[in-house]
């Protein structure tokens, strides 16, 4: 029998198999077979490959985990990818990987006023006259006869909560 050296073994994979060739990928409800990776970026590739929506995501927004039993519950444990190399030589043949996505939302800085746009000066209500005889429709207070000023203060502008929430579901949505 050939010497063999402890870096040319490696450990036996879980229920005596010799060599795992297919895992099972999880994802939204759906399951795949898929050959196991060698690396953790081939394993994504894999992911995308099963799975159509995650094409058009990037690699940080995928992420891989495996269900382990703690104790007496069942817990998801993340994969990183440093740990993928280590983490295939345990696996079982068809064993589940789940797969889990993140969006990433870009991050929006508001600065202060200065640096901003200014917001449009305040004009107060426009002075009418009235005849005190004509009808209570003619009354400036009345809703109808009223014009529209803009909003002094902080959410007047380009910088309002809404308009921020606006283009970040318009950057969402794209």
């Amino acid at each position: 029998m050939p010497y063999q050296t402890i870096s040319q073994h490696k450990p036996s994979p879980r229920h005596g198999a010799t060599h795992v060739d297919i895992i099972t990928y999880r994802h939204g409800g759906g399951m795949m077979y898929v050959p196991v990776a060698e690396s953790y970026s081939q394993a994504i590739a894999h992911a995308r490959n099963a799975f159509s929506p995650l094409k058009q995501l990037q690699d940080s927004a995928i992420t891989l985990s495996l269900n382990v039993i703690n104790g007496t519950h069942r817990q998801s444990v993340g994969i990183t990818a440093a740990a993928w190399p280590k983490i295939i030589l345990h696996l079982s043949r068809y064993e589940v990987i789940d797969i889990h996505t993140t969006v990433d939302i870009p991050s929006i800085t508001i600065t202060g006023t200065s640096e901003c746009e200014a917001a449009p000066a305040y004009r107060g209500p426009d002075s009418h006259t009235y005849d005190e005889k004509a009808p209570s429709s003619s009354h400036p207070t009345d809703r109808n006869s009223r014009t529209s000023s803009p909003t002094p203060g902080p959410t007047a502008g380009k910088l309002s909560p809404r308009w921020i929430m606006q283009k970040l579901h318009g950057s969402l949505s794209s």
